[in-house]
């Protein structure tokens, strides 16, 4: 009986071919679990980074989708017929305008005739806001721009800007330019409106005190 099975046993060389081919599908297996395994953190890391990314761009578009929108929002409000606004109807103006640049902005009870009109919330320090609407030819001069920027303190503003859809005299840039005034005119009022003003170079690195002539 086991000389007629063994008639159809494979011979040694036989299974040593088998052997080995079943080693070499085992090794090859083994391999490439342990491959599998190995990069199996690293595509974990990669789906959590993906999501990431995928948030940080969702929430990107977002962004740019709000920019537009008051992109637009401020080229409309910048069409109005601003230069012929006087008084309050000027400062609700600039007021919108600060608030179309996404700053929370505050209208003084003093505005219109004494003091600092408006209070703009920068980063970290409040901004004073002189406004004044003039007819065309009627130029701010240098005791207006000192007068209003004597009101920032009441405020706890750490900074000025002056508005006015009219011009400045000589005077009145050059005294600016003393105590780091902001100053907007016709002239640049577009810059202002689109958000084109740098409003931090107005910030006071101490109080200001004006001489006593």
């Amino acid at each position: 009986m086991s000389i007629f099975w063994a008639l159809f046993l494979p011979s040694t060389q036989v299974l040593n071919e088998q052997l080995t081919a079943a080693q070499e599908a085992l090794g090859i297996r083994i391999d490439k679990y342990y491959t599998i395994a190995e990069r199996l953190p690293k595509n974990k890391g990669t789906v959590i980074s993906l999501e990431k990314q995928i948030a940080e761009a969702k929430e990107e578009n977002e962004r740019i989708h709000r920019l537009m929108s008051l992109e637009y929002k401020r080229e409309e409000h910048f069409k109005k017929d601003w230069k012929s606004f006087r008084g309050r109807r000027f400062e609700r103006w600039v007021k919108r305008a600060f608030e179309l640049l996404d700053l929370a902005v505050i209208m003084t009870i003093g505005s219109g005739d004494e003091g600092i009109d408006l209070v703009v919330q920068m980063d970290g320090w409040k901004l004073g806001v002189e406004v004044k609407g003039r007819k065309e030819g009627t130029k701010i001069t240098g005791p207006q721009v000192r007068q209003s920027f004597s009101g920032i303190h009441p405020y706890g503003c750490g900074g000025f800007a002056f508005i006015t859809n009219s011009e400045f005299t000589g005077p009145a840039i050059d005294y600016a330019d003393g105590v780091n005034c902001v100053l907007i005119n016709k002239n640049n009022m577009k810059s202002f409106v689109m958000g084109n003003i740098e409003f931090r170079k107005a910030r006071l690195s101490r109080p200001h005190v004006d001489s006593p002539d």
